[in-house]
């Protein structure tokens, strides 16, 4: 950022996990970050198991390790979990995903364990 525009930063632990501006947001912007993320080798998107929901009461997202639950105005729960119970999540979120693709999504994530 060069410093004129407006930016706002989420840090935890000392690190920088977001970067926020409040640039102007034109349409090609949105096609080209959707590119960027779904076909760059490197990203996060294509490496990770990533899922979320919002329930009526929380918030739910599921992770190749961690399951994370929010509830407003509660302390987050963090519970660690298996590539298969991770990959089970996903059918609590209401993804259309049979029990073949459970395994098939808990097998990529398995050596990460």
């Amino acid at each position: 950022m060069d410093g004129s525009t407006e930016t706002w930063s989420l840090t935890r632990k000392g690190e920088v996990e977001h970067i926020v501006d409040m640039a102007p947001f034109r349409p090609e912007d949105a096609r080209t970050g959707h590119f960027l993320l779904s076909a760059d080798p490197a990203s996060v998107f294509k490496n990770h198991l990533m899922s979320m929901r919002h329930f009526g009461d929380h918030h739910l997202t599921v992770t190749e390790r961690p399951v994370t639950v929010r509830r407003e105005g509660q302390q987050t729960e963090h519970h660690e979990v298996s590539a298969l119970q991770a990959a089970r999540k996903i059918q609590q979120l209401g993804l259309n995903v049979s029990d073949d693709e459970v395994r098939r999504i808990a097998d990529l994530f398995r050596d990460k364990e």
